[in-house]
């Protein structure tokens, strides 16, 4: 993802946990985590539940938790060039202005080029390269989350599970975005522009960039690298702050010691900051408000078993990345048969997405289609 920097860094993490029974029927559980690296600050991840056993039949719990994600590799180290922009029009134009004798100095074709300009730079205004860059001072995001939960065997054969859940969530790492990155401020004059001038050419530069829609990427990411060359960069930060929410409930009923349905619903909804978010950002969930599933499985005595599953969810929009979309509902049906032959063979034949439904599940991945698998384990 970029030039070898010769680096090496480290990844420590210790877990904890403690659990004391408060009566016969509660017991509150303490745990907590501690994450050290050369990446990222140290975190401290406790968790706090109570769960209640009123009887072997019922349980509940409560639970209070505190979570990070680490950017990956690319959000802190990316560096690729993306497509090279033509500044030298610009560069004409204000030549041609009232600055024009302010850039006298200035080599035509360098202006955005080069901080000392000269025979020496080989870069050129006709060439500004656009960049993709990582931020590898980038922070975790940050989870805090609330839970409740249910277990109850209403009789010998059915048994219900409902769990609510509350989570708030901030310091997102952005998208790809130009000028969110603070190691790279607003581009600079050439050393040969005199000094007195410089705040007012670059200040002119950004207005007549942002001015143009087609221009307006390039008036915020605008800059230098390390090297001093002009470029148009997009990078990362942490911004924007979310709230979610939801429930699943899951069920399942034994017909006969055999035969076995199980069925489960969740529902999941969000709320945005609009006000934290960076500008050009999209903060989705990438994730279905509605999601279904079921299953039925046979598990014989004689050593045939048999399944059918379904999974379903609602269609929902997307955006990671340069992806962005939406992606269909969909429905998925699977199926299992096994038979074992003896206590050290088993045959089995394994179907997924048996009706062969075309759609994608990650927008800008493949196409899921039908998948058939067959085999034999055998035990020694």
């Amino acid at each position: 993802i970029g030039r070898d920097d010769n680096r090496s860094d480290y990844y420590y993490a210790g877990f904890g946990q403690f659990s004391w029974d408060l009566s016969d029927i509660t017991r509150l559980v303490l745990a907590a985590r501690v994450d050290l690296g050369t990446l990222i600050d140290p975190q401290f991840s406790p968790k706090v539940a109570l769960v209640v056993t009123p009887s072997d039949k019922h349980s509940f719990r409560f639970t209070i938790n505190r979570a990070f994600q680490t950017p990956n590799y690319s959000e802190y180290f990316l560096r690729a060039q993306a497509q090279v922009i033509n500044m030298s029009l610009l560069e004409a134009g204000l030549r041609a202005s009232a600055l024009g004798p302010a850039l006298a100095g200035v080599p035509n074709g360098q202006l955005f080029a080069c901080t000392t300009v000269g025979p020496t730079c080989a870069a050129t205004s006709s060439n500004v390269p656009g960049m993709a860059r990582g931020n590898s001072k980038l922070q975790v995001e940050t989870n805090t989350g609330f839970e409740v939960g249910y277990r109850g065997d209403l009789s010998d054969r059915f048994y219900v599970s409902v769990d609510a859940y509350f989570n708030s969530l901030g310091n997102f790492v952005t998208d790809l975005l130009p000028g969110i990155n603070p190691a790279f401020k607003f581009w600079t004059s050439p050393t040969a522009v005199p000094a007195a001038v410089r705040g007012t050419l670059e200040s002119t530069v950004r207005s007549l960039l942002l001015a143009n829609p087609a221009t307006r990427t390039a008036g915020l990411g605008l800059t230098r690298q390390e090297d001093g060359n002009t470029a148009v960069v997009l990078s990362y930060g942490n911004a924007g702050s979310a709230t979610q929410w939801g429930t699943d409930i899951g069920a399942g009923f034994h017909f006969t010691d055999e035969l076995t349905a199980t069925a489960g619903f969740s529902w999941f909804d969000y709320s945005v900051d609009t006000d934290e978010l960076a500008a050009g950002d999209k903060l989705l969930a990438n994730t279905p408000e509605f999601r279904y599933i079921g299953a039925l499985n046979y598990a014989g005595r004689s050593g045939l078993d048999l399944g059918a599953s379904f999974r379903a969810s609602t269609g929902f929009p997307w955006s990671a990345g340069v992806f962005s979309g939406w992606i269909e509902p969909g429905f998925t049906l699977d199926a299992t048969a096994g038979y074992r032959i003896n206590n050290n063979l088993k045959v089995f034949l394994t179907g997924n997405n048996v009706l062969n439904e075309q759609w994608f599940s990650v927008y800008g991945g493949s196409v899921n289609g039908r998948r058939i698998m067959a085999g034999a384990t055998a035990t020694f």
